[in-house]
């Protein structure tokens, strides 16, 4: 299995949210919000009635996509519009939600129905509950499938041509708040590219502690109090460096304890940007059972973005992550390629 994206919408703000998604038709609608919680002590990504205020995230190019997030609609109707769709050129599929809430898959941008559901009623009103996706993109065997709670609900078959567009370099996933509700919100959302997660949680985990290296500048006291923000605070507080191959490490708080279900990832993200012209490159770096792990390298502009490594195995010995893994590691980041400085900030979450 491959997770290309992974969002708790815990680690960030309102104002972080064009530094998470790559676009919109109006990223000021979004915000980040504690009401209505999933789970208490928790905040959502939300955005009111309107199906034109989409965001999106570009992922590689691929044929199958699955897409998984936890949902709450309130209000007293669903209005006939898009749900959720595939972005490339143009669009590849939509789908369409009826009033009473059943499906409908379109292709391209004018909108050709494909396929319509035989029943209504798939999606509850006012309720948290995990939706979960699949859409294949062929002229041949293309299609969808839904599952709720890990449920599987409903399937389109694949047989149809969903196929618009016959090449493209990335597609972007694309959410639209339905304009029947009165509030939209989403959590716990993942895009994988091989196969379904089920109904999962994202749990936020801060630097609390001097790890075993701590080689960037500090703006104040110790490196791991310029990142264990619960948000970024951009150039409030940061570490920073201006020398290659300097690393800066962190430990981080223990995951809860659940009773043992399956952790499928561990997700790194660094809030990060270059401070002059030039080249500036950095690495993340997780430093496990005495040995170092890096990554692949990660580019900046002068701008912050939060840029996220996932990690489905243990690179220590390969196998599936345990919570004493998780608990025992250190993570954080290597200059690699430096002509300017850089700040950064970082959190990690666990799925």
């Amino acid at each position: 299995m491959t997770i290309l994206f992974a969002d708790g919408c815990d680690h960030y703000a309102t104002a972080d949210i064009f530094t998470k998604y790559d676009f919109s038709y109006a990223f000021t609608q979004w915000s980040i919000t504690a009401n209505n919680p999933r789970r208490i002590g928790t905040t959502s990504l939300y955005c009111p009635a309107s199906s034109s205020y989409y965001i999106g995230k570009l992922i590689p190019d691929t044929q199958t996509v699955y897409i998984g997030f936890a949902y709450q609609g309130i209000g007293a109707a669903w209005s006939d519009k898009y749900f959720i769709g595939l972005l490339s050129a143009s669009w590849q599929i939509r789908i369409f939600i009826t009033a009473g809430c059943g499906f409908g898959l379109n292709r391209g941008n004018g909108g050709t129905r494909i396929w319509t559901s035989p029943d209504t009623g798939y999606i509850e009103l006012n309720t948290w509950q995990y939706l979960e996706f699949k859409f294949t993109v062929s002229n041949t065997v293309g299609g969808m499938e839904f599952r709720r709670n890990g449920i599987p609900i409903i399937s389109s078959g694949f047989e149809l041509d969903t196929l618009e567009h016959t090449a493209w370099d990335a597609i972007g996933v694309v959410f639209f708040p339905n304009d029947g509700m009165a509030g939209n919100y989403y959590k716990d959302i993942y895009i994988s590219d091989s196969g379904y997660l089920g109904n999962i949680r994202i749990d936020k985990l801060l630097p609390n502690g001097i790890g075993t290296y701590s080689l960037w500048t500090p703006s104040a006291g110790n490196n791991y109090e310029n990142v264990d923000n619960a948000t970024p605070d951009d150039d409030t507080t940061y570490n920073e460096t201006n020398i290659v191959d300097k690393k800066d490490t962190y430990t981080f708080e223990n995951l809860d304890d659940l009773g043992g279900p399956p952790i499928y990832a561990v997700v790194s993200n660094i809030s990060a940007r270059k401070t002059d012209a030039g080249l500036i490159n950095l690495a993340p770096l997780q430093y496990i059972n005495t040995s170092d792990y890096l990554g692949s390298t990660l580019n900046f502009s002068e701008n912050y973005k939060i840029k996220q490594i996932i990690m489905e195995v243990n690179p220590d010995d390969s196998a599936s992550w345990e919570d004493a893994d998780v608990n025992g590691m250190e993570s954080g980041m290597q200059s690699t390629v430096v002509t300017t400085t850089t700040t950064s900030t970082t959190t990690t979450t666990t799925t």
